[in-house]
């Protein structure tokens, strides 16, 4: 009975000094890190750059670290919580999908998938190291038949361990592209 009691003072005492994250345990908050948030457009070179810092977050951790060491989507602890970019497509065609993610020594394991409109492309996240240690990884291929604005989200499935990954960017690659065109 005594643990009991401990435990609710301890939970009421919480409540009263952080008000907030009482509420924030309720209801997920919704990030823009940037105030004009734009959709990404396309490069001459047919490629779309999604980077960390104009992604929606949605979510209670997920959040941008804009740290020089860092800038990347990170705290990625509740796989509940989710990245979304707008971005404007003018040549359209066939895309491989580029993440470029980071995991912690350990922390590799989560399912995620990337979705594209109605299509979604499931990976496992690596360990590449560290959580800002990042590997590029091709996903997938999308096929965008015509010109106009598209949604990308990326979306935890099941966290392996204490976190799921950090990521930088997320790239459309014209398929058909060179190394050499793809920056």
């Amino acid at each position: 009975m005594r643990k009991i009691c401990v435990r609710s003072m301890f939970l009421f005492s919480i409540a009263i000094a952080f008000p907030s994250a009482i509420l924030a345990m309720d209801k997920p908050e919704v990030v823009k890190p940037k105030a004009d948030n734009k959709p990404s457009t396309q490069d001459t070179d047919g490629s779309v750059l999604l980077h960390s810092k104009t992604a929606t977050v949605h979510g209670v951790k997920l959040q941008y670290e804009p740290q020089v060491n860092k800038n990347t989507l990170g705290f990625w602890v509740n796989e509940k919580d989710w990245a979304s970019w707008e971005f404007v497509v003018t040549k359209p065609g066939k895309f491989k999908i580029e993440v470029l993610q980071g995991c912690g020594t350990g922390q590799g394991g989560s399912d995620v998938a990337v979705h594209v409109g109605e299509k979604k492309f499931p990976f496992v996240v690596e360990d590449t190291g560290g959580f800002q240690m990042f590997k590029p990884r091709i996903i997938g291929e999308v096929e965008i038949a015509k010109d106009g604005k598209y949604s990308l989200e990326i979306r935890a499935i099941k966290k392996a361990k204490g976190a799921v990954m950090d990521v930088r960017q997320i790239r459309l690659i014209p398929a058909d592209a060179t190394p050499e065109k793809s920056k």
